[in-house]
Formats: structure tokens, sequence, C-alpha cells
């Protein structure tokens, strides 16, 4: 074995115990989800009901947060707030969203925003803080652009249901209470990609990964190179 073997052994050992304790997400949990807006027709189709934790089978549920306004026979812009159980504490975080839409029929997602809250007890009117969004994939081959900060397009590819997976990155300087997803009605045609420009948001699932400071990955280094550095003596 020779002085460089020896010098690898610890070190990828060290930044690969870094990398794991990053890269590990867990699941939020909401304390509740309210919408501006919620589909009375046809049943209730309620925010709450999008982190209800029930993902019918595709097209086959009726489960899940809708917009169609039979008063109006509109579909217009509206905001869901998703309240955390449990605040994130203050820092940067990698938060990954699946968004399943599984209702069918094409009701899938058309335009949205993704935002969060640092107001104590987050209601609707509190002040949002867009997300800055690292990746977008459609399960069902919609085509996700990223147009501006914290918003999406759907475009291409229209399956009867899909699923998102965002993946995006925040850094508050106070502790997060709550996630925004905010549906944006573009020229009157609706935030959803079904003919009437509705959707159903069967289930809003989030998890969090917290990203070490730019100081944990300079102790870990030299943590590093100590453990090489004993490695060495040992050899000699």
């Amino acid at each position: 074995m020779n002085k460089f073997q020896l010098l690898a052994g610890p070190v990828c050992t060290a930044v690969l115990l870094l990398s794991q304790g990053a890269s590990q997400a867990a699941g939020l949990s909401f304390s509740s989800g309210v919408a501006t807006f919620e589909q009375s027709f046809d049943g209730a189709w309620t925010a709450a009901k999008a982190i209800d934790g029930l993902i019918p089978a595709p097209g086959t549920g009726s489960s899940g947060w809708a917009i169609f306004d039979t008063s109006t026979s509109a579909t217009d812009s509206q905001s869901a707030l998703f309240t955390l159980l449990t605040p994130l504490a203050a820092g940067a975080y990698t938060l990954t969203y699946t968004l399943t839409q599984n209702y069918g029929t094409e009701h899938i997602l058309d335009t949205f925003s993704l935002a969060y809250a640092t107001a104590a007890g987050p209601v609707l009117a509190s002040a949002q803080t867009l997300v800055s969004i690292a990746s977008a994939s459609s399960s069902g081959g919609a085509t996700l652009s990223l147009p501006s900060m914290g918003n999406i397009d759907a475009s291409g590819t229209l399956p009867p249901t899909d699923v998102y997976t965002i993946v995006a990155n925040i850094n508050s300087a106070s502790p997060i209470t709550g996630l925004f997803l905010n549906v944006i009605d573009i020229a009157g045609v609706g935030p959803g990609r079904a003919t009437n420009g509705n959707f159903v948001l069967t289930e809003f699932e989030v998890s969090a990964a917290l990203v070490p400071e730019p100081s944990a990955w300079v102790m870990a280094a030299a943590g590093a190179a100590a453990l090489a550095f004993s490695a060495l003596r040992r050899s000699r």
C-alpha cells in the first residue's frame, strides 16, 4: 500500500460521511391546508385534502384540491397555504416537492409558483418569498419550464395524470412556517391544463434537507486532513 492509498481512505471516508449528512432529507408534516378558493361542485375539493396522505390510483380518485367556480364558470388564479406542523429552523435547505395529480382527464397543473412564509401563524395574506427552483420534471412526459424565479410552466405532452417532481433551494434568516402554492391564470385560460382550465392536486408532499454552512465543509476538510496525517504517521 502506498501513501496515496493511505491518504485517500480517511479523506474519502470523511467527505462521504459529510455528504451523506447533507443529503438526508426528511418528509415535512403539515398541520393545515387552506386556499383562497376551493371547489364545492361535485364534492369538496379542499386544500386540506391535498395533505391527507390519500393517493387514489390514477384515474380513480376524488381527493385533492381543485378550483372550478360554478358561479362564474371559470378557473382563476388562486393560492394554497400549507402550514408546517413544526417550523423549519432558519437556514439553507434543499426542498423536494412531489405534486401528484391522479384525478385523470388531463386535470393537470399548468402555470404555478412555489414560495414560503416565515410569519408566526401564517395566513393566506402573509408575505411570501419565492423559492429558487433547481429542476422540475414530469412523470407523464410534459415539459416543465422555469420562466422566472419560483415559477413553473407546463407545455408539450398532456398526459391524463401526472406527478411533478420539483427541487428547489431556500435560504431563510427566519424559521419557515408554511409553504405556498400559487396557481396562475394566464390570458384567461385557467391555471390547469384541463379544457376548462381546472386541475386536481391529489397530494402535496415536500421533503427538506439541510444544506451545511461553508464552515462545516472547512471543519470536515480539516478533520479529513488530520485523519490522513495520523494514518500516514502510523504507516511509518
